[in-house]
């Protein structure tokens, strides 16, 4: 006879808050320790009630931890003599350890002591090397990647042979982009064509005088910065069709960053956040969250606008969200499969059989092409992905000098409004292949939560007005309005 749960029923360390949906049915929970709120099938709940995910990692982390300091506490590696170990989340621990040569203490990643990596403490090398704090940073922004490596300031730029602004021919014959900020010279790739060249370096002065390094600079001059390029695994693969598929899972375009992060090789990835996963591996958290850009989609086409395209046009987008989005206003339309970053998208339309595209107006206006936009679509219409136009900037959680510097730049209300979008999205598991979206209107204290999700091809929408800080319960709010739509079939 199979149990039946009751709700405010507990179970382990689990208390069931309600049912969050009949078939399959699922509970909202809440963790008796931490807090926090999640959903549940009522086999994990009856027999697998020790926590929440998070408490357990907390309790593998911490005997991990114990055991760090029961082979390395008092052991010796150059000049620092390992004192104990922190209390972190980070998946690689950092020893506490005191410098014998100059009795200053450091936090270092053990995998550093342990591998020959790291001999004595910061101060010393630095007073040694006679050089300032180096820091990497990624500034991938929605599948535009930069690729900038700081270059000493006695390094000047050649004199320019190409024809085009920070551009200049090398004896090869290829050409190579450069640009100088605050003094610094700064390398931005070698390309076969001037203007691929002169691409990389509009795109370049746009990423660093909008606003993002300049602060930086200003702030925190003694810092330099070198910005890395990562190819990750949705911009090598440009052919699948990802739609109804488990691999456009959006750690696909994050994992090799978050590596990267992780092992210490950057310090701040930037990403779209539309691209990042319900949930960071552990030992990464958000570290800021800056103004948002026009979360809006656009239409980018070359035979007028979405209502005077002829019959049967060829509209190019790989997202299932924004090809429903269009069929439910234009069912005649042809969608065409379309990967790629911006640039390569724009070229397609242009030298391919396509009469328009759908982009985000983001991308376009955060690489200075908002001029190819033809039409801004209607958010309540065209509700685009939840938290686009957003930016997540990403660290280590254990890295307090970097969180301190990115909460200059966070925008909590911004941070407020994603949350309620990314709710709703994780009720849904939203990815590249589930055709949902949402919208939101801020008036003061008041939101209009614009809801859309796709069933067997059909648009269901939901649209909540109410007070801002209700936060999730918006997202709650509108997953149940089209949860009962989709019960009674009352589809639009």
């Amino acid at each position: 006879m199979k149990k039946i749960i009751e709700i405010g029923e507990t179970f382990g360390n689990i208390k069931v808050l309600s049912i969050l949906q009949n078939r399959p049915r699922k509970y909202n929970v809440q963790c008796l320790r931490c807090g926090k709120i999640f959903t549940l099938t009522p086999s994990i709940i009856i027999h697998k009630n020790s926590g929440c995910l998070d408490c357990k990692r907390k309790d593998a982390r911490q005997e991990k931890i114990k055991w760090y300091e029961k082979m390395y506490t008092g052991k010796i590696f150059g000049t620092l003599k390992v004192l104990g170990f922190n209390t972190t989340k980070s998946k690689f621990p950092h020893a506490k350890c005191l410098c014998l040569k100059c009795n200053g203490t450091s936090s270092i990643r053990y995998i550093s002591l342990t591998s020959g990596r790291v001999k004595t403490c910061y101060n010393c090398a630095k007073e040694y090397l006679k050089i300032g704090h180096q820091r990497t940073v990624d500034l991938s922004k929605g599948g535009t990647n930069l690729t900038t490596a700081t270059r000493p300031e006695s390094m000047k730029n050649s004199n320019n042979t190409s024809g085009y602004t920070g551009v200049s021919q090398l004896k090869n014959g290829k050409y190579r982009a450069n640009i100088k900020f605050k003094y610094k010279q700064y390398h931005l790739g070698v390309y076969d064509d001037p203007k691929d060249a002169s691409k990389a370096y509009q795109e370049a002065k746009k990423k660093l005088y909008d606003g993002f390094l300049e602060w930086y600079q200003e702030n925190y001059p003694n810092l330099i910065f070198e910005i890395k390029e990562i190819i990750t695994s949705g911009d090598k693969d440009l052919k699948s069709n990802w739609e109804n598929s488990d691999i456009s899972l959006k750690s696909f375009f994050t994992k090799e960053i978050e590596q990267e992060l992780l092992d210490g090789d950057i310090d701040i990835a930037v990403h779209s956040m539309k691209d990042m996963p319900a949930i960071s591996p552990k030992g990464l958290i958000c570290g800021a969250i800056p103004d948002r850009e026009d979360p809006r989609d656009v239409l980018v086409s070359k035979n007028g606008f979405l209502v005077t395209l002829p019959q049967g046009a060829k509209v190019g987008t790989s997202s299932l969200r924004r090809a429903m989005n269009l069929k439910a206003v234009r069912p005649d339309f042809e969608i065409k499969h379309l990967r790629g970053n911006i640039h390569t998208r724009l070229k397609k339309l242009e030298t391919e059989d396509y009469d328009a595209i759908v982009l985000a107006a983001a991308g376009l206006k955060r690489t200075g092409l908002a001029d190819k936009i033809t039409e801004y679509l209607n958010g309540e219409v065209f509700p685009p992905a939840p938290a686009q136009g957003v930016l997540y900037i990403q660290c280590r959680e254990n890295d307090e000098e970097i969180k301190e510097i990115l909460k200059s730049i966070h925008n909590e209300a911004v941070a407020k409004i994603v949350e309620i979008e990314r709710e709703f999205s994780k009720i849904f598991d939203g990815g590249c292949h589930t055709p949902m979206g949402c919208y939101s209107q801020i008036n003061g204290d008041k939101i209009k939560f614009t809801a859309v999700y796709s069933d067997e091809g059909k648009q269901i929408k939901a649209v909540v007005e109410d007070d801002l800080a209700k936060g999730k319960e918006i997202a709650y709010m509108a997953a149940e309005e089209i949860k009962k739509k989709i019960n009674k079939g009352n589809i639009q």
